[in-house]
């Protein structure tokens, strides 16, 4: 039977807590490394669900996890300055009535076009996304090395605990020419997938099982003091064809900015059209998506 209202229910608690050690001893010319203080923040988070009807049921589960930070000093002897040399975040989700970890009928989990990019949602960004829902027991781990001011290695991966797979992994490089341009070049992994899919249009299914490997890559270009344009691409070897293309333009006023974004999404079938709006260093009144918030300081922070 219909329902024309349904209530969804959550309560839930979180914390985290800081520990630090410094070694000021610890020097080296080649990596740029003056003195280091290693700083780990544990933390916690666990939610529970309530919903009046099984359409908006969600998931209880407990996130459990800690950040690592290593920091040093760089700059030149009259003007040191505190960065983080490398950060590594490890961290575990629990759910209750994790989904099945076989794809079943096609287009049954998640869109089966020609590719689903997202086989595995990470937690943090299960709400930012159409199928946030297929969540199941994972271990994620996110690390970045700023090799040098204009140098850093990014690298992300997922692993399914319940099948005991690696799930998606990336790795890239972020770089910054000066004065006003940044760009990421990077490679994404995704497990092998069950899809039928008929690329010849006469109704038999000709593919039935595909990994997937895609080239990533990203410019950022600061046009103006106020104007800064954004560009991204994904495009998958495996299968030929284009995944994903973003082009955002972000306008700076006074102490407000505003973001046009314009997304073609092909594994999604699904074209896009965004407006934001967030107070400069408050991310978390953003109406609108966070995804570019971080472009409105310093080119570098991309």
């Amino acid at each position: 039977d219909r329902e024309d209202n349904v209530f969804l229910g959550e309560t839930g608690v979180r914390g985290s807590t800081m520990f630090w050690k410094e070694d000021p001893t610890i020097r080296s010319a080649l990596w740029d490394v003056h003195g280091l203080r290693h700083v780990v923040t544990p933390y916690f988070e666990t939610a529970v669900y309530q919903a009046s009807d099984s359409t908006i049921e969600m998931r209880d589960y407990v996130h459990v996890g800690a950040v690592q930070r290593w920091q040093t000093h760089r700059g030149s002897e009259n003007n040191r300055y505190t960065v983080d040399w490398m950060r590594l975040d490890v961290n575990g989700t629990w759910v209750g009535d994790g989904a099945d970890s076989s794809i079943g009928p096609a287009r049954s989990y998640g869109p089966g076009w020609f590719v689903y990019h997202h086989p595995s949602i990470p937690f943090l960004q299960r709400r930012d996304h159409a199928y946030y829902g297929i969540v199941r027991d994972t271990l994620n781990a996110d690390y970045e090395w700023r090799i040098s001011e204009t140098f850093t290695l990014l690298s992300d991966a997922n692993y399914d605990l319940q099948a005991g797979q690696l799930q998606q992994m990336n790795v890239g490089v972020s770089r910054y020419v000066h004065p006003d341009i940044s760009y990421y070049v990077g490679s994404r992994y995704l497990r092998p997938l069950w899809l039928d899919i008929d690329t010849n249009g006469d109704g038999d299914s000709d593919i039935h099982e595909r990994g997937s490997h895609s080239v990533i890559g990203a410019i950022t270009w600061r046009l103006t003091p106020r104007y800064t344009a954004t560009f991204s691409q994904e495009y998958n070897f495996d299968f030929g064809h284009n995944v994903r293309s973003d082009l955002t333009i972000v306008r700076q006023y006074h102490r407000m900015f505003y973001a046009f974004s314009f997304s073609i999404d092909e594994s999604l079938k699904r074209n896009m059209v965004m407006f934001s709006i967030w107070p400069e260093g408050v991310d978390e009144l953003t109406i609108g998506s966070r995804r570019y918030t971080g472009l409105t300081g310093a080119v570098q922070e991309y």
